[in-house]
């Protein structure tokens, strides 16, 4: 896969929007494992919406495992990663059925790609605490960013679309 030094630019500055977007967080009381709700992720689907699959799938997956290795969640990067990665592919491979202009057809890639990342984690924190009920704790934290994307990025991501005129043949 080449890249542009354009879009290398827009995977840097998303990159790190994703990231700080992530440090906006909040801690979840109900799970012991350290869930947080934070704004990486509607950053993430408005980077996919504005810049196109691409740029937005890396930059998600980036930042948000740039987080956990920055943040003290070693352990977890790999997970987040490929839970991110596949959130941010699903995602766009749905959205831009119909050029990501479409409420619907995005809830639906969120929802897609969102059932990846829940089952990505779920698996990755059975595995890490040798438990699969404990490990149910973090799917309600993962579900209310889905929400959150769907309130807050997929509308901004939309309208930063329609009114900001970046190339799109990313």
């Amino acid at each position: 896969m080449k890249f542009t030094i354009k879009e290398i630019s827009y995977i840097g500055l998303m990159t790190c929007l994703v990231l700080i977007g992530t440090y906006i967080n909040i801690m979840l009381p109900f799970a012991s494992q350290g869930g947080l709700v934070h704004l990486g992720t509607p950053i993430a689907i408005i980077s996919i919406i504005v810049f196109g699959k691409k740029i937005g799938t890396i930059s998600g997956a980036l930042g948000m495992s740039i987080f956990d290795i920055m943040g003290g969640w070693l352990l977890w990067a790999p997970a987040t990663f490929i839970a991110r990665l596949g959130l941010g592919y699903l995602f766009a491979k749905v959205a831009y059925l119909k050029d990501a202009n479409n409420y619907l057809i995005n809830v639906l890639g969120l929802i897609l790609g969102g059932a990846w990342m829940v089952l990505v984690y779920y698996i990755f924190e059975s595995i890490v605490f040798n438990n699969w009920v404990l490990a149910l704790g973090s799917i309600p934290g993962n579900c209310m960013q889905l929400v959150l994307s769907a309130i807050i990025g997929i509308p901004i991501g939309m309208l930063l679309k329609r009114h900001l005129k970046f190339n799109q043949e990313y």
